[in-house]
């Protein structure tokens, strides 16, 4: 098993590279093919052009079937969600149960000097419209960490450990400081681990085979130009027991 990598400036080279994979027969005929993909639209588009190349190739009935387009990131979740440690940490960070922690750690800490750039924002004539606008500022933050977490998982690990830099080590702008300030405020709120905290062990777990893997034997990510840190870690760790296939756009 392995991460292998195919590279192309243009999709249709990367389809006819992807059609040379998929063709090959599984151990398991009836298993579903995945193709991960970064954005909606282009499982439209590869379903048509996988089945034109396989009728041309003259493969079964150049009909592209059972096949599954999920988001890169989601089949990183998926994976880590088998982990208990990590499991936990996603349950306690997605979605309305992250947004509900920060509104109520706004409504209890925003007006703490080092919080005052919130406060300007939160703060309406009267309790009616702070209370929405402390609500739409949880969900900007949420939003904000959720990308930290995906994309600066160094940063987070750091704010974690109580080091306020910014995204390449550097210390943070004091403009920007009552977000580190915030994120451990988050982290003691929630009671578990982040994500990016959990990360390690979780990888270490993949790779020993002690994670479960629900996953066929291979799995391809077809179009990416750009793969979240996170991502490409448990991918990486995925190559060690499946074979695990990137058609990068380059």
């Amino acid at each position: 098993m392995a991460l292998k990598i195919h590279r192309s400036d243009h999709p249709d080279l990367l389809v006819d590279a992807l059609c040379d994979v998929i063709a090959t027969p599984r151990t398991d005929p009836l298993a579903t093919e995945i193709i991960a993909v970064p954005t909606r639209g282009i499982d439209r588009w590869l379903t048509e052009r996988i089945g034109t190349v396989f009728a041309e190739r003259g493969i079964g009935d150049g009909i592209a079937a059972n096949i599954d387009f999920p988001f890169v990131h989601r089949v990183a979740s998926d994976t880590l969600s088998h982990i208990p440690g990590t499991a936990g940490s996603l349950d306690a960070r997605t979605g309305g149960a992250l947004v509900a922690h920060l509104d109520r750690i706004l409504d209890d800490h925003h007006s703490e000097p080092r919080l005052a750039i919130v406060a300007r924002f939160i703060e309406g004539p009267d309790r009616e419209t702070t209370g929405v606008q402390r609500l739409r500022a949880a969900r900007k933050i949420a939003g904000l960490f959720s990308s930290y977490e995906r994309h600066r998982p160094g940063m987070i690990a750091a704010w974690s450990r109580g080091d306020d830099v910014g995204p390449t080590g550097e210390p943070i702008d004091p403009s920007a400081a009552w977000q580190p300030y915030v994120w451990r405020l988050l982290n003691d709120d929630v009671g578990v681990p982040s994500v990016s905290e959990t990360l390690p062990a979780s990888l270490a777990a993949i790779r020993a085979g002690t994670a479960r893997l629900d996953l066929p034997e291979r799995l391809s990510v077809y179009g990416a130009t750009a793969l979240d840190p996170g991502d490409l870690a448990v991918l990486d760790a995925i190559a060690t027991h499946r074979d695990v296939h990137l058609f990068l756009l380059h």
